[in-house]
């Protein structure tokens, strides 16, 4: 009986040992970690990374469905693949989005989202993280402005290097048909 007890309470020590290591893990994570329910879109999990991309204390993200804090212009694709993945149409998917922030500033995020269904299949909640990606974004918009400014610039100049030219060309033309009429050729 006292081997049973000894063995019984070995497990529950690794059992608490292995909690309180993936209790840290998600806790510490750089990436923003939650789940919700596919069916009320409800937060039922976050760690801290998710507050502070979108401003929120973890009691008022608890309180939100993801469509509350998603962009409105990526709420309709972010719902259609929480719909597809909760008829089973796939497992996971992935996609950029934007999070409106408490503050009203724009975060973009890279999210992955997985399935858990429970032993009948049923979707329970699916499990996200995100990756906070609104400085690769920023500096990907900065290229494509810069990119267009540099197309500009050069359409300007090539526009105003060919005004300058047409005169020179014209003059040149202008002497040579004056060089063939002195000749006589």
């Amino acid at each position: 009986m006292q081997e049973l007890e000894e063995e019984a309470e070995a497990r529950r020590a690794a059992l608490s040992l292995s909690e309180g290591r993936f209790r840290m893990l998600f806790e510490e994570s750089s990436i923003g970690i939650g789940s919700s329910d596919p069916r009320t879109r409800r937060i039922v999990l976050a760690n801290q990374r998710p507050c502070e991309i979108t401003g929120h204390t973890l009691d008022e993200l608890l309180q939100r469905t993801f469509e509350d804090i998603t962009h409105p212009d990526d709420v309709a694709m972010d719902s259609a693949a929480v719909n597809a993945l909760a008829a089973g149409m796939h497992e996971a998917y992935e996609i950029e989005k934007r999070y409106v922030h408490k503050d009203g500033s724009i975060r973009w995020g890279e999210v992955h989202v997985r399935r858990f269904p429970d032993v009948n299949d049923d979707i329970n909640f699916s499990f996200k993280s995100v990756i906070d990606i609104t400085a690769r974004k920023e500096a990907e918009f900065a290229l494509k402005d810069a990119d267009r400014r540099k197309d500009e610039f050069l359409a300007h100049l090539a526009h105003e290097l060919r005004n300058p030219i047409a005169t020179f060309r014209n003059g040149l033309e202008f002497m040579r048909h004056r060089a063939v009429d002195r000749i006589g050729v």
